[in-house]
């Protein structure tokens, strides 16, 4: 019997002690959530002020991650496709697919290319769709042709640009907004 009572006792401690802890446990995760529901609101609107100001200065890249070719079905890309404009200079680097009116002779590559191109870029924000909406021309390093690029930047960081060029098919891509240190 000392035995039984013994055993009951030691089993007693033994669930009290697992109980409190875990009790203590539950009671600082909930705090943990809280502190970390406000730690993520603050990354977020540190996150939104980087990107007003990148906007605002016209500093970005934009890795593209979707294509968009005219009459035909989205592709998603991993190909490190990218829009850069930083200090009112372009880099692009873009695929294109679709149909163009003028032929091309040689080995002419198809793609959207400028290098250290100077831009005029006309900005202005939007308060409604809560986005920077950007508009630009530029010369395309590989055909000679000119295209006008549109863009819209969200206050998340996506981003939607259009590109559209006489003797071409418009063509869009989506992305993400990556900031310039």
């Amino acid at each position: 019997m000392k035995r039984f009572l013994l055993l009951v006792c030691l089993l007693t401690s033994f669930l009290s002690a697992q109980v409190c802890p875990s009790y203590a446990q539950e009671q600082s995760v909930k705090m943990s959530r809280a502190e970390k529901k406000a730690l993520k609101k603050q990354k977020e609107q540190e996150e939104r002020l980087i990107i007003e100001n990148a906007c605002k200065s016209c500093n970005f890249t934009i890795v593209i991650s979707r294509i968009y070719p005219s009459g035909l079905n989205a592709i998603n890309t991993t190909d490190g496709y990218t829009l850069k404009i930083e200090n009112g200079v372009l880099d692009v680097h873009a695929p294109y697919m679709g149909s163009a009116t003028s032929a091309m002779f040689g080995e002419q590559r198809q793609g959207i290319e400028a290098s250290a191109q100077k831009v005029n870029v006309i900005q202005e924000y939007y308060e409604k769709n809560e986005s920077w909406l950007y508009q630009f021309n530029f010369i395309n390093d590989n055909s000679k042709e000119r295209w006008t690029c549109t863009m819209e930047i969200f206050d998340n960081g996506n981003a939607n640009i259009q590109m559209e060029c006489n003797s071409r098919d418009m063509i869009k891509y989506s992305g993400d907004l990556e900031f310039l240190k």
